[in-house]
């Protein structure tokens, strides 16, 4: 696996059952392989009224695929992963990732979660990871005030900020993070999906200048 996706052998059985060899999706994260082997099974099982369904149309579709705001390299140097998960399994899939892919590196967290999903749970998969965290609130009715979620995020991180403005804390984010360093912004599909279309056209929506 690499931050640009990863490569796996499939072999079906029943009807259409087939050997499809090495293939390729890019997605990042083991989950996504059994996302992907369930889709191929999928598809065969609609070509059983006799429909073609050509080993290289499964292919070509796979390495088509796109999955915005799902362990999401949206920069590089430094890396930036943007993730939706905001319950203790999608978080779960996110921080298996990360270990996988960046073991090593320093992880700088801005994190903003809505009321109601574990947030004690799901901050617990996570935040162990981090150095530094911004917590933040998502544009939502019902947002865990950006205070609570730092006093969950501490019980882990030593440095934590509270930014209840999100364009702020992800520009703090960006401004905390080092060339060698990994940003992740994660938490809800709120948050990220503001996030994502700042980190990836700034000049549409330009993130505000961060204090260093």
């Amino acid at each position: 696996m690499t931050p640009a996706g990863q490569a796996f052998t499939l072999r079906t059985e029943g009807l259409q059952g087939r050997d499809y060899g090495r293939l390729w999706v890019p997605l990042v994260g083991r989950h996504q392989l059994v996302n992907a082997a369930t889709a191929v099974v999928a598809a065969e099982v609609l070509a059983a009224d006799g429909r073609a369904l050509p080993a290289d149309a499964v292919r070509r579709g796979l390495e088509r695929l796109e999955w915005p705001g799902r362990v999401e390299v949206v920069r590089r140097r430094p890396d930036v992963v943007v993730d939706v998960a905001h319950n203790p399994a999608s978080m779960g899939a996110l921080r298996d990732a990360l270990l996988e892919l960046w073991p090593a590196r320093r992880v700088v967290l801005v994190v903003g979660m809505v009321d109601g999903h574990d947030a004690d749970a799901t901050v617990e998969l996570i935040a162990p990871l981090a150095s530094v965290a911004v917590a933040t609130e998502p544009r939502h009715v019902r947002p865990i005030p950006a205070r609570d979620l730092a006093a969950l995020v501490r019980r882990h991180v030593r440095q934590v900020e509270v930014q209840p403005d999100r364009a702020a804390a992800v520009a703090r984010g960006v401004a905390l993070t080092g060339p060698d360093d990994l940003l992740v912004v994660t938490g809800s599909f709120y948050l990220v999906g503001e996030a994502r279309r700042w980190l990836t056209r700034p000049e549409a929506a330009p993130l505000p200048v961060a204090a260093t």
